[in-house]
C-alpha cells in the first residue's frame, strides 16, 4: 500500500495567508473603531485616528507604513501573524459558513434535524437517487459484507446501504476521498485543490461578516454618513457574493468526489474483465 506525500499549492498558501492577512486589516479597523466610538460618548482613551476606520483606509495605512521606522522584521512578523491567523480560521469557518449558506434549507427543517442534514454537505438527498451514485454504494456495501466474510465475522443481517456501516459522518463522501487517495492519487490531488478552494472561500466568508458587523457598528454607534452607507453595502454585496460561491463550489466539490470514484470503479471493472 503506497500512500503519497501531503503538497502544498498555492491554493492552500492563499487558503491560510489572505484570510489571515484579511483579518489583521479588519482588526485594525475594530481597534480604530472602538477608539472612536469611546470618543463619541466622550471618553478620551488614547488620541483619535487621523483617518476614518474602514478596512480600505486601514489597509492602505499598513501598506505606507515607513521602511525605516518598521523594517523587514515587522513585516515578517505581520506575515507570520497572518498565517496563524489564516490557519485557525480556516479551522474553524467551514461549518460555520455551511450553516450560515444554507439558512433557508435550515429554516424549512427548523424541527427536523434528520431532514437538515440531508440537505446540506454532502447533500445525500441530491445524491442518492444517482445512477453512479447506487454503483458507488454498492460497491462499498460488497467490499464490506466481503471483508466480513473473508474475516469470518458474523453480524445479525447483511448489510444493504452503505449508511448502515455507522461509520465517521460525511459518508459515504470521505470513504470515496480516501479510496481515490489509495486508487487514484492524482484524481485525490484535484480533489484536495477543490477542497481548497471550499476553505478559502468559507475564510473569506467568515471575515466578511465581521466586516459587515463593523459596517453596522459605525454606521449606528459613530456617525451615519453616506461613506458608512456605502460600505454597508459593499459589505452585504461581498458577503451574499460569497456565501452563494460557497455554496455552489461546495456541491461541485462533493460531485467531483463521486465522479471520480465512479470512473476508477469503471477503469478497475474493465481491467478486471480484460483479465478475464
Amino acid at each position: 500500500m503506497n500512500f503519497t506525500p501531503i503538497k502544498l499549492t498555492i491554493v492552500d498558501f492563499l487558503g491560510v495567508f489572505l484570510p489571515g492577512t484579511v483579518w489583521i486589516v479588519l482588526f485594525a479597523s475594530l481597534r480604530d473603531t472602538i477608539i472612536l466610538t469611546y470618543h463619541h460618548f466622550g471618553y478620551i482613551l488614547v488620541k483619535c485616528p487621523n483617518q476614518y476606520p474602514n478596512p480600505l483606509n486601514e489597509g492602505l495605512c499598513i501598506l505606507k507604513l515607513s521602511n525605516d521606522e518598521y523594517g523587514t522584521t515587522f513585516y515578517l512578523g505581520l506575515a507570520l501573524v497572518a498565517v496563524i491567523l489564516g490557519y485557525l480560521n480556516m479551522s474553524l469557518s467551514t461549518e460555520f459558513t455551511e450553516w450560515l449558506s444554507h439558512l433557508d434549507v435550515w429554516i424549512k427543517s427548523l424541527f427536523n434535524f434528520n431532514k437538515y442534514k440531508k440537505n446540506v454537505f454532502p447533500y445525500k438527498n441530491k445524491f442518492q437517487d444517482k445512477p453512479y451514485f447506487k454503483v458507488i454504494n454498492k460497491y462499498m456495501v460488497n467490499s464490506f459484507n466481503s471483508f466480513l466474510y473473508d474475516q469470518k465475522i458474523t453480524i445479525n443481517e447483511e448489510i444493504k446501504e452503505f449508511s448502515k456501516l455507522k461509520l465517521p459522518i460525511y459518508q459515504p463522501f470521505e470513504s470515496c476521498k480516501r479510496f481515490l487517495k489509495l486508487n487514484a492519487p492524482t484524481l485525490w490531488e484535484e480533489v484536495q485543490y477543490r477542497e481548497g478552494q471550499v476553505r478559502l472561500l468559507s475564510s473569506l466568508f467568515l471575515s466578511s461578516i465581521f466586516n459587515f458587523i463593523l459596517a453596522i457598528w459605525n454606521y449606528l454607534l459613530i456617525e451615519k454618513s453616506s461613506q458608512n452607507s456605502i460600505w454597508i453595502f459593499i459589505s452585504v454585496l461581498i458577503m451574499l457574493y460569497l456565501g452563494y460561491i460557497f455554496r455552489w463550489r461546495r456541491l461541485r466539490e462533493v460531485q467531483d468526489v463521486y465522479l471520480s470514484t465512479f470512473i476508477v470503479l469503471i477503469d478497475q471493472n474493465c481491467e478486471k474483465n480484460q483479465k478475464n
